[in-house]
């Protein structure tokens, strides 16, 4: 199964403590990383097939949905493992467990952004293209009969002389 995200999404979500997954000998490494976004997947996987959904998710935009929250689960749990100490990599941690808590609560309830664009039947609404909507938008035809049919009280700005 794949993961939802990859190695180098929880090192750019890692920060400066990106590097703590390089040190030889030292765990977590790169390939307990990328076991762990295997096992935060197969969790999102079953969180949303509790939902109705199939898994694993195929849809292009659920999927670039839960990029975030499976790099931050994984790196929840790979920085478990890390003494702490040092303040930046405390608040990281709980940062990341925090994110990974609320985005597990939301699929849970359907409110993640993934769930919404699978329940939605794939993409979702959109904000359309005006130029397509509209392509007489801006002519001077258009412009005149705007024109004509604003009153004082509904245009957009006030007009030359009138009262406030």
């Amino acid at each position: 199964m794949a993961a939802y995200a990859t190695f180098a999404d929880v090192e750019a979500r890692a920060g400066r403590y990106a590097s703590l997954f390089s040190v030889a000998g030292k765990q977590p490494d790169e390939d307990t990383v990328e076991s762990l976004l295997a096992d935060v997947s197969a969790e999102l996987d079953a969180a949303i097939a509790a939902r109705g959904h199939a898994t694993p998710v195929s849809d292009a935009g659920a999927k670039a949905a839960l990029v975030d929250t499976t790099a931050y689960g994984a790196l929840a749990r790979a920085l478990a493992s890390v003494p702490s100490g040092d303040k930046g990599l405390d608040d990281l941690k709980a940062y990341a467990q925090a994110l990974w808590s609320k985005a597990l609560d939301a699929v849970a309830k359907g409110t993640h952004a993934a769930l919404a664009l699978l329940e939605a039947g794939g993409g979702g609404a959109t904000a359309g293209d005006l130029w397509s909507e509209e392509p007489g938008f801006g002519t001077p035809e258009q412009v005149k009969a705007e024109a004509q049919t604003l009153t004082a009280s509904l245009a957009p700005a006030f007009a030359k002389g009138q009262p406030l």
